[in-house]
């Protein structure tokens, strides 16, 4: 008996994800698929629900025995079947993954298999866990669901799980996976935190803050970070710290800031001695003391803080709190460079272009342009489209201007109009 079935493809780059549910009858002889629609959906079956990737072409076979065996080019069968009915525990479970999900679900298994002794019934509590959280930043259930099955394993195992998914970000598979691996992960440190794990409360709370993976609550985010920064947490103090210096969801108090970054400093975090530096080079509650901040800088530059030696180079440029020396700027600026920092890599390039503090390097200028460029600064992709237009320091390449010009341009008025002016320049070219 052939059947004609409807099947819907989400197309991303070469892969989709297919959702197929089966519907009629136990046993099938055969089934066609019309792949005239392109776009999400679904075949129904009445016990069980399946999720697959699939390609451009396969073939779908039924045995008695209810299996479904997919056939594709290159394909592999990545996801599990579910229950599908109402009565079944696993009916809070997922019923249609997206592919953002079946990459992070496909990931997190590999990630948890590379732990050295790690019990395979773990990581199937661990990836059911993982399954309905899915569906809680779906806002297809609500959270208790999560929180009932989250109890199967420690605290300490919710939050490998959270981090495992958070890390699929780095993975470089899509902007819309980074997002949902963001989302997922928030669900999971919450019914972590909510059973007292410190490293939970800190990370949801951070996310209640910036407002990444779920909507940000800033007195909530406050309250947690006070919580833990009364225990004795270097980053909650820092953090809330923060937020009292510009009144995120708390009043604004420089003075409890002070204190706080204080705290977090000898508590052992460089970074709030930077921020001292800030708060001193700035006046912010306490009189302005230029040395004082120069001091505060140096002792977090020694205990390797990047924004200090960011904040040394500036101070050294314009000669606040020291006498003004550019050898001094670029030292510290090359030090935050070989850190990958994006502000400082500019600016080792505009020394090495102008000579200031280094003998001047037009080759030297244009490889730090480059490095900062390729991490999406403008100014350095504006800066190394004019080199290369004017084969300065690089080959003259106008394309290559065309390029960089067309990649600052969405930001940068300068150069919408250069890109424009090149494009018109090789137009011209290519007619003549």
């Amino acid at each position: 008996m052939a059947i004609m079935l409807r099947c819907y493809f989400s197309p991303v780059g070469r892969r989709c994800l297919t959702n197929f549910a089966l519907t009629h009858c136990r046993q099938y002889s055969a089934m066609q698929i019309d792949r005239n629609v392109l776009s999400s959906g679904w075949i129904r079956r009445s016990k069980y629900l399946y999720s697959y990737y699939a390609c451009n072409s396969f073939t779908l076979v039924t045995s008695m025995k209810d299996a479904i065996q997919i056939r594709c080019s290159n394909v592999q069968v990545l996801s599990r079947l579910y229950s599908d009915q109402q009565s079944s525990p696993d009916s809070k479970r997922k019923k249609f993954l997206s592919v953002e999900q079946v990459d992070i679900a496909r990931l997190v298994k590999k990630n948890l298999r590379k732990k050295e002794k790690r019990d395979e019934e773990l990581i199937k509590k661990q990836l059911s866990i993982l399954e309905i959280a899915f569906s809680v930043a779906d806002g297809e259930i609500g959270a208790t669901y999560l929180d009932q099955d989250a109890i199967k394993v420690s605290p300490e195992e919710l939050v490998e799980l959270a981090i495992l998914t958070y890390e699929t970000e780095t993975e470089e598979l899509s902007i819309s996976v980074g997002e949902e691996s963001i989302k997922v992960a928030a669900q999971l440190l919450r019914s972590a935190a909510m059973r007292g794990n410190i490293q939970a409360k800190y990370s949801y709370a951070q996310l209640l803050r910036t407002g990444q993976g779920i909507a940000a609550d800033l007195p909530e985010a406050a309250a947690m970070m006070t919580e833990l920064s009364s225990k004795g947490h270097p980053y909650a103090q820092y953090a809330l710290a923060g937020m009292y210096l510009k009144g995120n969801g708390v009043k604004q108090d420089y003075d409890i800031a002070h204190d706080l970054y204080n705290t977090s400093k000898m508590n052992g975090i460089a970074a709030a001695g930077t921020m001292l530096g800030h708060i001193y080079r700035q006046g912010l509650g306490v009189d302005q003391d230029l040395p004082k901040s120069i001091s505060y800088y140096k002792e977090a530059a020694q205990r390797h803080d990047v924004d200090a030696h960011i904040s040394l180079a500036y101070c050294y440029s314009h000669g606040l709190g020291v006498d003004q020396s550019h050898e001094h700027a670029f030292k510290h600026y090359e030090i935050a460079a070989s850190q990958g920092n994006v502000m400082a890599l500019y600016n080792v390039g505009t020394h090495y272009f102008s000579g200031n503090g280094v003998t001047a390097d037009f080759k030297m200028a244009a490889e730090y342009f480059t490095a900062a460029a390729e991490q999406g600064f403008p100014y350095a992709q504006v800066n190394l489209a004019n080199m290369y237009y004017n084969g300065i320091g690089v080959n003259k390449d106008i394309r290559k201007a065309k390029e960089w010009y067309g990649k600052a341009a969405t930001r940068n008025d300068n150069a919408r109009q250069l890109y424009e002016q090149v494009c018109n320049e090789i137009d011209n070219q290519d007619n003549q």
